[in-house]
């Protein structure tokens, strides 16, 4: 039994502050066999935020389907965490969030690769479990998410995408969590963005910022790859068996 372990795509953590309907990624290159999944986060400045769509094929990725789509109170910040697997020869290639034509003041995303991961299920569906969001739309230096159900096994891990809306914000993780990455310069309102990942008997996932902001937090639960064991039976030595017709010791 292992738990999962995680690695950033080359190029994979990254926004644009531009006002677009669309968001392309930089070339990306994921490693073979694994589970690849990416969040990506927008904003409105008034309205519900389009759940955006990603091209089977892109970024080295045969077919990406969704697993999470949460907003924020306002309905104005959207997070949406999709995933897919590389196969034996992923390839490369750019990632394009469309939003079917729906402006947004910015896009940001995170693409990150796992081993160690359960990849049966259709398009490797079972490494993953559950998300849950969590948007501040006051300023806070203290940001969480908590998980809604207890982990399904004691390998899982969470992986969380965190985006603030103020540029040159350092982001800590919590205590049993880890940074992966993350981006803190560039222009408001792309802001700052990060990727970590852990573990908490709380089901809370949370981080402290070196100033304050409003904060979107999605966090996914990860299933650990769960080797199957198989027990050995040993006869015993001495057992009598029959032979031939004779018995033998």
């Amino acid at each position: 039994m292992s738990q999962p372990t995680f690695s950033l795509i080359t190029g994979g953590l990254s926004r644009a502050a531009a006002d677009q309907s669309s968001y392309t990624t930089a070339s990306l290159a994921p490693s073979a066999n694994k589970l690849v999944v990416a969040c990506f986060v927008s904003d409105r400045s008034s309205g519900t935020t389009n759940q955006p769509t990603l091209a089977d094929g892109q970024a080295g990725v045969a077919e990406w389907d969704v697993f999470d789509s949460e907003v924020n109170i306002q309905g104005t910040r959207r997070s949406t965490w999709f995933y897919g697997l590389s196969g034996p020869s992923p390839g490369s290639g750019t990632a394009t969030f469309d939003l079917a034509g729906q402006t947004q003041q910015y896009g940001c995303w995170g693409f990150a690769e796992i081993d160690l991961v359960k990849l049966t299920g259709t398009n490797g569906a079972d490494g993953l479990v559950q998300g849950n969001s969590s948007g501040s739309g006051t300023n806070t230096t203290t940001p969480s998410v908590t998980l809604a159900n207890a982990y399904g096994h004691a390998d899982n891990l969470a992986l969380a995408f965190i985006h603030c809306n103020t540029s040159g914000i350092t982001i800590t993780a919590g205590s049993n969590y880890n940074i992966l990455s993350q981006m803190a310069s560039g222009g408001t309102p792309g802001g700052s963005i990060a990727l970590m990942y852990g573990r908490d008997s709380d089901l809370v996932v949370d981080a402290t910022l070196s100033g304050g902001t409003t904060v979107l937090m999605h966090a996914i639960e990860i299933a650990g790859f769960q080797s199957l064991v198989v027990p050995i039976i040993q006869r015993n030595a001495f057992a009598t068996r029959r032979f031939n017709g004779r018995m033998r010791s």
